[in-house]
Order: C-alpha cells, then structure tokens, then sequence
C-alpha cells in the first residue's frame, strides 16, 4: 500500500502502513479528529499517550521523518490512527 484512503473506526487503532516506513504524509478527509502514534512493529499502541492530533481536512506532510514525528518511539516504522468519537477516512501515502 503505497496510496489509498482509510477508514478507520472510532476508538480503536488501526493501522496505516502495512509494512515498515521511514516518512508518511496522511491527510483527514473528514470534519473529525484522529490521533496519530507509531510503533517499531505491527502491534498497535498501548496508549493514547504522545500521539499528534490531526483535526478535520489537516495534512500531516511527508518531510519529517516517523523518527523526528515520534522522537520516543526507538525504531519507529509503523503508524497508527485512533479516531477520537466518530469514523474519520483518512489519505495515506508512505514509502
């Protein structure tokens, strides 16, 4: 998957990247907030805690790479969508 739109279900993660990336640029297509976190393999977060908020028709641009996005996170490689309340679809492109 290196281009598709997501939909993601509220309150529950889902992920983004099937495989390991090193930058992503993901943009809410709708009206409602998502939190975005990584983790170094395919199993999702344990928490909400340090995921970035990306509100309604926000991007999330491809120039920083998931290790300066997610400093805490060592080996950073896969990331994650956690709708907050309501269904978001989101637009993702990685390499």
């Amino acid at each position: 998957m290196a281009h598709d739109y997501i939909t993601c279900p509220a309150n529950e993660w889902t992920q983004l990247t099937n495989d390991d990336v090193t930058a992503l640029r993901v943009q809410n297509t709708g009206p409602n907030t998502v939190l975005l976190q990584a983790t170094a393999g395919a199993t999702a977060p344990a928490d909400l805690d340090g995921g970035i908020k990306l509100g309604g028709g926000q991007i999330l641009l491809p120039d920083t790479t998931l290790e300066n996005l997610f400093p805490g996170v060592a080996g950073a490689a896969r990331v994650w969508a956690y709708p907050v309340c309501f269904e978001v679809i989101l637009s993702v492109s990685h390499a």
